[in-house]
């Protein structure tokens, strides 16, 4: 897996998700962290995220709000919305308003489900990089 692809996380915890962080980084990603949707907007700007995970609710917005934002950047961004918990109600408004998917905590790197989601988006992503590269 390459190392070039920009994963954001957008939350409010100091430290969110915990193991679900550790996943990332066991799968040799570094995100990038922003607490709420101001932070998430100017990132996605200057950093130009592939995946965002963002947290359903912020501070001053909502996954909605990330993924309007995500939505109006230059390159393609997968949104994956993440959850407090199993929730059909906010995963099926998520899957129908674009996001590329939806997942609650905890998700450890030996969770091959959340894996398989993530690996998906940022394999769709490297393609759609390849492509803009020709």
């Amino acid at each position: 897996m390459q190392s070039s692809i920009r994963v954001l996380l957008v939350h409010r915890s100091e430290d969110p998700w915990g193991k679900f962080t550790w996943a990332l980084k066991a799968l040799g990603l570094t995100p990038c962290q922003a607490r709420n949707c101001d932070e998430a907007g100017q990132l996605i700007t200057e950093l130009g995220p592939e995946v965002v995970f963002s947290e359903s609710e912020l501070p001053d917005g909502n996954w909605q709000s990330v993924l309007h934002m995500a939505e109006q950047a230059e390159q393609p961004v997968k949104v994956i919305v993440v959850g407090k918990h199993d929730d059909t109600e906010l995963y099926q408004s998520a899957m129908q308003q674009g996001a590329h998917d939806f997942i609650a905590p905890p998700a450890a790197a030996h969770d091959l489900t959340h894996i398989l989601i993530l690996r998906s988006a940022i394999d769709d992503a490297l393609r759609r990089s390849v492509k803009s590269v020709d």
